[in-house]
């Protein structure tokens, strides 16, 4: 497991949540991440950072403007929660998927969800999902013909990168990477915040996720993007 990244994400969402008194999750973009993926054949590591450097200041002179408050305003509420929706979709079908493959093994978490899930009183002092992760691991401890490989986890050592800037690889990466955060994953993580009641302060969260692009651009990380972190995340 790599940490390189993870420690910004959290760093900011400590900040940025105990602020505002709001549940603000940061993380870094996997979109993101994929999105440069195919660059990294015909660019440097070092090019495609100044490529994020330039997306982070972007992002950050976007909070300043104002803008983005206004631009949120204008996107339909349906539309956002639709892509909260497509993000969210996969998990739903990959997991009755995974029940047909393993009905025991991964039947019985769920069930055992299902059923913390009706006692609500109970629930809210034992969370559903935790009754399942114990679940999962009973079941891998004690049925038969199941075997759990050794984890391994090591703490990464994150790398200064120096940074060099290219107009081809800045013109190929950084709109979609602007688009992909400002208007597709950010409004979602807006979207669910207003949807449980919350006034999240939209132009100072993308002021700090610029900050979090360009210190994570350093680090080889992907743009900083902030996430809905009511009952988990959508990023």
């Amino acid at each position: 497991m790599d940490f390189r990244h993870i420690w910004n994400g959290g760093l900011l969402t400590l900040i940025v949540s105990l602020y505002y008194g709001q549940p603000i999750g940061y993380a870094f973009s996997i979109p993101g991440a994929i999105l440069v993926g195919s660059s990294l054949t015909h660019y440097s590591f070092n090019q495609v950072v100044g490529a994020y450097i330039i997306t982070g200041i972007l992002i950050f002179l976007l909070g300043l403007s104002g803008h983005v408050t206004k631009l949120m305003k204008v996107l339909p509420m349906p539309v956002m929660m639709g892509m909260v929706s497509g993000v969210l979709l996969p998990f739903g079908t990959e997991m009755i998927g995974s029940v047909v493959k393993n009905p025991l093994l991964n039947g019985i978490p769920l069930l055992v969800f299902f059923a913390l899930s009706f006692f609500l009183p109970f629930s809210k002092k034992f969370p559903p999902r935790l009754g399942a992760v114990i679940a999962a691991i009973l079941c891998l401890k004690f049925l038969p013909n199941v075997s759990a490989q050794p984890l391994h986890i090591t703490m990464g050592i994150p790398h200064f990168i120096i940074p060099s800037f290219s107009f081809s690889v800045v013109g190929e990466l950084v709109i979609p990477l602007l688009l992909t955060v400002i208007a597709i994953q950010n409004a979602q993580g807006i979207a669910m915040l207003e949807t449980h009641g919350y006034r999240p302060p939209i132009n100072a969260m993308t002021n700090w996720s610029g900050i979090g692009t360009i210190i994570n651009a350093f680090f080889w990380g992907p743009p900083s993007l902030y996430c809905r972190s009511h009952d988990g995340l959508t990023c």
